[in-house]
């Protein structure tokens, strides 16, 4: 085990600080899926942090929240941990949102338009897509307020924009858009995917 030789309340403060940064994360990844953004960067030694709801599937007890699940109060916390403990001298919170309700493929069912864009809301996944990105919203203030930066990913027809809470956050960020095809990382079909970010270098 390693011993720390303190003397002073600043070396004390430093040392508090980098054993801080020793764990703080360099990307937050939220709606991880198979974890590839996560795992590309701890080839570049950036500690990370990955959530996604079938992550806490497997073990999640009868009668209790599913922690990785950002609809469950539990979830949220945890997101909210989690930026809490990224890296104070900067870092990326990586958003996929659930694209399932917004899609266009979905409008029919989904509902949403520009004059109804909160969908039909009597169908369960059209709630849980407005309480995802509702949440998503909420987190993105903190990632602003914590001087990190955040990146949203959508697919290029989706419904999206159209939100209320989404729009009222664009209106008070500075925020930039970046697409790409998907079938060049990896794809099955040649989609374009839309993010937008709330720093330029990113694009």
């Amino acid at each position: 085990m390693a011993h720390w030789a303190v003397k002073t309340d600043e070396e004390l403060d430093m040392l508090c600080l980098r054993m801080m940064l020793l764990r703080a994360f360099g990307l937050c990844e939220f709606f991880a899926g198979h974890g590839h953004v996560g795992r590309s960067a701890k080839f570049a030694y950036y500690s990370t942090a990955q959530l996604d709801i079938n992550y806490g599937k497997m073990t999640v007890r009868k009668g209790k929240q599913n922690s990785f699940d950002m609809t469950t109060a539990a979830g949220l916390a945890l997101c909210i941990w989690v930026l809490l403990n990224a890296n104070p001298s900067g870092f990326l919170a990586l958003f996929a949102v659930v694209c399932t309700s917004f899609s266009a493929i979905n409008v029919g069912t989904s509902k949403r338009t520009p004059a109804t864009p909160w969908g039909n809301c009597a169908l369960p996944h059209v709630q849980v897509g407005n309480c995802l990105l509702s949440r998503v919203v909420l987190l993105q203030y903190l990632v602003t307020c914590l001087g990190g930066t955040w990146a949203t990913e959508q697919p290029s027809s989706s419904r999206l924009p159209w939100y209320p809470r989404w729009e009222e956050f664009m209106l008070r960020v500075r925020a930039w858009r970046v697409g790409w095809w998907a079938r060049h990382y990896g794809a099955l079909s040649p989609q374009l995917a839309l993010t937008k970010t709330s720093k330029f270098s990113v694009v």
